[in-house]
C-alpha cells in the first residue's frame, strides 16, 4: 500500500467513526479528518466505502441500532 493510499484509508476510517455522531455536520467531519474541500472529501469517501458520507451516516445509524438489538 502506498503512503497516499494509507493516508486516505486512515482519514476515511476516522471519518466513519465521526459520522456516528449526529451533532457533527459532514463538513465538520471532513475538516476534522484534514480535508479543506468538502467535495474532495465526499469523492474520496465514496471511492473507499462505495457510498456518500450522508448515506453512510444514515445506514450506519440503522446498522448500529440493529447491532445493539442483536447483542
Amino acid at each position: 500500500m502506498s503512503i497516499k493510499r494509507y493516508l486516505v484509508t486512515t482519514r476515511i476510517a476516522r471519518a466513519r467513526q465521526l459520522l456516528a455522531d449526529p451533532r457533527l455536520t459532514i463538513g465538520q467531519v471532513a475538516a476534522e479528518c484534514g480535508y479543506d474541500d468538502l467535495f474532495h472529501f465526499s469523492r474520496q469517501f465514496r471511492q473507499v466505502t462505495g457510498q456518500s458520507p450522508s448515506a453512510y451516516r444514515t445506514r450506519g445509524r440503522e446498522g448500529f441500532e440493529r447491532t445493539e438489538r442483536i447483542e
